[in-house]
């Protein structure tokens, strides 16, 4: 088969050297952090809010003052929870390079999700952007739902009496 002159054949470089033997493939590396027990303990915490809550608030029906007194052990496991595994998703952001810090990858998660990403991520998750100098997750976590912690306190002793 002839090929136009300064065309080289197919698998040959322009030098005229052929190309080398296609290698294995190997499978990416596993990112270290992503079924860690850090990741379970936040995924257990995360849904075991949503069963108290589930429990305490749909199948029951208690008088308000039960509720009150029941919201923390719905807010505190879930906030630890969601704190967590958005602290991990940031981290392995920032470690695989695709965000410069902490708060870079949080800002580009609430730019993909748009509005609803700034009304969520943006207010609710406001601690997360203010932590972007602390790399453990588990100290992101902790922090996060003590945030939470303050809040529901102000709400509970200073807001919800004088409704």
């Amino acid at each position: 088969m002839a090929y136009p002159p300064g065309t080289p054949p197919p698998g040959v470089f322009h030098s005229g050297a052929p190309l080398p033997p296609p290698g294995p493939v190997r499978p990416p590396e596993p990112d270290p952090a992503s079924a860690g027990p850090l990741k379970i303990l936040y995924l257990v915490a995360l849904l075991g809010g949503i069963g108290a809550f589930y429990y305490y608030f749909v199948s029951k029906s208690l008088s308000e003052s039960a509720l009150v007194k029941a919201a923390p052990m719905c807010v505190y496991p879930f906030v630890f929870g969601a704190y967590g595994l958005l602290a991990e998703r940031g981290l392995r952001r920032v470690r695989r390079g695709e965000a410069s810090s902490l708060g870079a990858a949080f800002a580009v998660m609430v730019r993909v999700l748009g509005a609803l990403g700034v009304l969520i991520l943006g207010i609710l998750m406001l601690p997360l952007f203010l932590l972007g100098a602390i790399k453990n997750s588990l100290i992101i976590a902790i922090i996060g739902a003590a945030f939470w912690a303050g809040l529901l306190w102000f709400f509970f002793t200073g807001i919800f009496p004088s409704l």
